[in-house]
């Protein structure tokens, strides 16, 4: 890198963030809405980069709020540091296309958002590149987790799609995700008592604790599905991400003949193929409701101590570990 701290390299992968959540709109580009937002996102994601580069390499740097100024200051910055500014009339185009679309109802078709996808992502990827070295396509949001157990495992989740192992990612992802939706227990009111074994027939041959525990998880499962919401998960994402992940279990196997206690891992669909797309979105998606809950500050609230050795597991990932039902 040529140049910048941790702290730029937070503020630029907020970039990203902004980058990657517009184009995750455009799946849904038959919705007049979603157009609209992935427009606003692709914009905003410009404006963000101008202005990290007008405080950091302006210095006489001051705030600017409007664009067109805005767009003047950072090119002279970085005109006198012998730098382009690349695709000038682009993003300047795409800001006034931004601009019909909230105050004159001129809404962006297909074609407008294509070329605005183009113009953003190689803008972006130019500057970064020109300025601190960094790839844009690569840079990591998981720099945007503070959670240092939980940055680890998607670190690791992002390596293992680098290295081809899209399983081993996505078995990654969830883990980090199921850890961090932990914290959603704070939200959630308590669990009722369950029933009593005085207003259960005796002759039904089913325990009171059985049928309470049954209850206990239906609720908690309800509870946390509704928690999810609460925090802007969109549903279909959600179900999106839980179709993509493997099926799999854990199960403990307790010491002997000198061998240390340790998890076996199980997967039920040793032949179903993986696809690197389905590891991007999905750790994509995890990030990004990561992120929801730290900003919400009820991330806090998370605990790794209990879920420490199977992460661990994850992350070596023995063969040995692993066994295909």
């Amino acid at each position: 890198m040529k140049s910048g701290d941790t702290l730029v390299i937070r503020k630029l992968s907020i970039v990203k963030s902004l980058f990657d959540r517009a184009t995750n709109d455009l799946q849904y580009i038959h919705v007049l809405s979603n157009r609209l937002m992935a427009l606003i996102g692709m914009d905003l994601a410009v404006e963000t980069l101008l202005k990290i580069i007008n405080a950091t390499l302006n210095e006489q740097w001051k705030n600017i709020e409007q664009f067109q100024p805005l767009v003047q200051s950072v090119e002279e910055t970085l005109k006198s540091r012998g730098l382009n500014f690349p695709y000038k009339a682009g993003i300047l185009h795409q800001h006034s296309l931004r601009n019909d679309a909230q105050h004159k109802g001129r809404y962006p078709n297909e074609m407008d958002l294509a070329e605005s996808t183009t113009t953003t992502r190689s803008f972006c990827s130019e500057l970064l590149m020109s300025i601190w070295e960094i790839d844009f396509q690569a840079l990591s949001l998981v720099d945007l987790i503070v959670d240092q157990t939980l940055r680890s495992c998607l670190f690791e989740s992002q390596w293992a799609i680098e290295s081809g192992n899209f399983r081993k990612s996505l078995c990654l992802t969830n883990a980090a995700f199921g850890m961090g939706s932990n914290c959603l227990k704070t939200l959630l009111p308590r669990t009722a008592f369950g029933i009593s074994s005085s207003i259960l027939s005796v002759r039904s041959g089913i325990e009171p604790s059985e049928i309470n525990r049954a209850l206990r998880d239906s609720e908690n499962n309800a509870k946390r599905y509704a928690a999810l919401l609460a925090t802007s998960i969109n549903p279909v994402e959600y179900h999106r991400f839980l179709s993509t992940i493997p099926s799999m279990s854990y199960e403990i196997v307790p010491s002997s003949q000198g061998v240390n206690q340790h998890w076996i891992l199980h997967f039920y669909d040793k032949a179903k193929d993986f696809a690197k797309e389905d590891a991007e979105w999905s750790l994509n998606f995890a990030i990004n409701a990561i992120s929801t809950w730290q900003g919400m500050g009820i991330l806090e609230s998370y605990d790794p101590e209990a879920d420490r050795d199977r992460l661990e597991m994850l992350m070596r990932w023995g063969e040995s570990e692993i066994v295909y039902d």
